[in-house]
């Protein structure tokens, strides 16, 4: 192979005019797939409209950079770079599969050049040059190459769905003679012997869940088939929480949470993982969740540092990763729930992270809501048309149609670090960079440092998304707290998660991670942290580089996996339920409503001590849960969604009969100010109302306590006849007073 330096792609390559050679269709136009299903055999119709060639100089000569649009590369190095197209194709349990191919619409055509060879990625290393591949044994040959027409590259899992990695070639291209043949249609058939249709219908039921499912319609283009007729429940959530012995207790305020939403919660000690907190031992826990459990988890979240938690090493980067513990089912590389870390090495660090979830999923905020509809992106001056480019693209396909106000601070043209710590104390929702980065800090754009979080930002409750698409930002295994680390351990100030690399990051790579994110969560509703990132991996695997599984690796999430973006100031709810229930079993009702419109695929969750029960509402709004309680309680109605400010509720379950019960009060302290203080005599007028569906007669309520500080002088009131729903005071106030010495 004959390599040699140049600025490849940067700066020595230089793009001199663009052809298209029609198949049957306009110019730009993607490739189209169908896909036909049936138990014996999954027809996939292939239709190329064209392709695109450009003339690129390089210090090797004149080459022809080769494109099909909807289609990616080539990953081998040096070789001819022809476009491939890679489909998923769900298949059913226990089938082999053999392929049969059948071109149509084929032509053939003489290029000027040589078609383009794949080339090395490109770091983000300051000045890096890339040594320009050229493999002349390759091109030497006389055959047409790749010399297949398309092959079932890995059969993989995905969550309880099997599938088929399919590359279709309808290019081939004789690198001695330089003659391009090609397909404008093509018909690829697997035909599937052995296929065992009840274990595909029950494994896909196991895992059915609602997030993932919508991000495999997405991927598999033959989805719906196999799942049709599936009366799997969408719900419910499995979420597990693995924790350091040491933040159990710290964890638990968002384990509450996340089980009043609706989620089914597990909090496991590092301390229960059987054999001890090894990595091989952690996965193995979580996968025997995932196959095992009732409810198998579709997010799990490390609470811990890797002193605590351990990370995997990446095979291909040599640096830390959490994919592991999301790809779980099967040898591949695809998840198949949803990590995030909370990477913390002490309690503050855990309270701090616990606190901005949950008050970021609440709306619990000081600072107003205008910041959730403001973006700030940096770009570095190294390269800066790349980063700056896709930004562009991000900014004007994205956001500025969704309403938002995005900072644009290009390092090159003269923005300051000053620029970055003042949006960020304005208020910004999202902050993406693109540039140089190390361990602690971002390098040229502009330059921002761990300091910076840490002495400048005071934009708390204002937390942003932060993606890093640089070197190392996120090498949260470095040996003292990385640069992602600081940005979310920093207490009333900097992120609510933070997205970014381990290890080294390439221009192109980082082009295609950032621009297929925005599309996830703007254009196809992927606005759950794990859901979005996971999107974006999947255009690293079908644009075909080289590094796939090196980015699989590097790019880890510090935050909750199943956090929701804000994207919409919050939208309140009107919800309407009963505010007494009777005990025992019953359907409650819940309808849900926005500005006077019913509000669809809101998560409805009733949760009492001992039971959770979810929901989502339909298009009507409404949905019915039922719900069994065995005495008198308060049952939780909490409703939840995209950008909907939360309901927090509750019903009274009540036994039949006449049930009275507290409804308010109201204090006349001898200070006047209505706060009880130490010292003080209190008269309290309590109110009590008959929530039960029989009259109540001769009511009499005794006030006591175990206080120590408090003396009770007037005890007993009498109340009375209570109608049902009835309410009204006690013939007289309660009096007690407060001990001075009161702590």
């Amino acid at each position: 192979m004959k390599l040699k330096y140049a600025w490849l792609l940067l700066v020595g390559v230089s793009l001199l005019f663009g052809s298209w050679y029609s198949t049957g269709g306009p110019r730009g136009e993607k490739v189209a797939l169908e896909a036909s299903t049936n138990p014996s055999v999954i027809k996939l119709q292939v239709k190329v409209p064209g392709f695109e060639t450009k003339t690129v100089e390089t210090e090797l000569g004149t080459f022809v950079d080769m494109y099909a649009p909807g289609a990616g590369g080539s990953p081998e190095i040096g070789s001819p770079n022809i476009p491939v197209i890679r489909k998923m194709v769900e298949i059913p349990e226990g089938a082999t599969v053999e392929l049969r191919i059948l071109k149509l619409k084929e032509g053939e055509t003489a290029l000027s050049h040589p078609i383009m060879p794949t080339q090395p990625p490109v770091p983000k290393v300051q000045g890096a040059r890339v040594e320009f591949a050229y493999n002349d044994k390759v091109y030497a040959k006389n055959a047409f190459l790749p010399g297949i027409d398309a092959r079932i590259a890995d059969i993989v899992r995905i969550r309880g769905h099997r599938v088929a990695l399919v590359e279709i070639y309808p290019f081939q291209y004789n690198p001695s003679t330089n003659t391009l043949r090609y397909a404008g249609e093509m018909e690829v058939s697997l035909l599937l012997k052995g296929s065992d249709m009840a274990r595909t219908t029950s494994t896909i039921r196991r895992y059915y869940n609602r997030d993932f499912e919508k991000v495999l319609e997405k991927e598999i283009v033959n989805y719906g088939y196999f799942e049709r007729g599936i009366k799997a429940p969408e719900l419910p959530i499995g979420y597990l929480i693995i924790v350091a012995d040491a933040y159990y207790n710290n964890v638990l305020p968002l384990a509450e949470w996340k089980t009043r939403k609706g989620f089914y919660t597990t909090v496991t000690k590092t301390s229960q993982i059987p054999g001890g907190a090894t990595t091989d031992n952690i996965r193995d826990y979580i996968i025997d969740a995932y196959n095992n459990w009732p409810v198998p988890p579709t997010y799990v979240l490390l609470v811990g540092d890797v002193n605590t938690i351990p990370a995997f090493i990446g095979s291909e980067t040599g640096s830390v990763t959490d994919l592991y513990y999301a790809a779980i089912d099967g040898d591949d590389y695809f998840p198949d729930l949803g990590v995030g870390r909370f990477s913390a090495e002490n309690t503050d660090q855990v309270d701090v992270m616990v606190e901005k979830v949950v008050d970021y999923e609440k709306t619990d905020w000081t600072n107003g809501e205008e910041w959730i509809k403001k973006a700030v992106f940096m770009a570095s001056s190294d390269n800066h048309n790349i980063s700056e480019g896709t930004h562009r693209y991000v900014i004007q396909t994205f956001l500025d149609p969704h309403g938002y106000v995005s900072d644009s601070l290009w390092h090159y043209y003269g923005a300051t670090t000053q620029q970055v710590i003042d949006a960020l104390n304005d208020g910004r929702s999202l902050a993406i960079y693109s540039g140089h980065g190390s361990e602690t800090s971002w390098a040229d754009g502009p330059p921002f440092d761990q300091n910076n979080i840490r002495y400048d930002l005071n934009n708390l409750d204002m937390y942003p998304l932060v993606c890093s698409h640089a070197c190392l930002t996120g090498d949260y295994g470095y040996s003292s707290e990385c640069f992602g680390e600081t940005w979310v351990r920093v207490a009333d100030k900097g992120a609510i998660a933070f997205w970014g690399a381990s290890t080294y990051s390439y221009w192109t790579e980082d082009d295609t991670l950032e621009r297929a994110m925005f599309r996830a969560l703007f254009a196809e509703d992927y606005t759950w942290l794990a859901g979005m990132m996971d999107r974006a991996k999947y255009a690293i695997y079908q644009a075909g580089f080289s590094r796939t599984l090196y980015y699989y690796q590097e790019y880890n999430l510090l935050g909750d996996p199943s956090m929701n973006l804000w994207t919409e100031m919050p939208i309140d709810l009107t919800v309407n339920y009963p505010a007494v229930i009777p005990v025992g079993p019953y359907d409650m009702a819940v309808s849900v409503y926005a500005s006077g419109s019913p509000v669809e695929d809101a998560l409805v969750a009733l949760k009492t001590q001992d039971t959770l029960v979810t929901g989502y509402t339909n298009a009507a709004g409404q949905v019915t849960l039922h719900i069994e309680t065995t005495q008198p309680e308060s049952v939780l109605v909490t409703v939840t969604g995209y950008n909907l400010r939360p309901h927090l509720g509750a019903a009274q379950a009540i036994p039949s009969g006449a049930y009275v019960g507290y409804l308010k009060k109201e204090i006349d302290d001898s200070g006047g100010d209505g706060v009880i203080n130490p010292g003080e005599t209190v008269d309290m007028t309590v109110w009590l109302k008959n929530y039960g569906n029989d009259p109540a007669n001769d009511v009499f309520a005794i006030l006591s306590t175990n206080d120590p500080y408090i003396s009770i002088t007037t005890d007993s009131s009498y109340y009375g006849y209570f109608a049902p729903n009835d309410s009204s005071p006690g013939s007289n106030p309660y009096t007690f007073s407060v001990d001075l010495s009161t702590p």
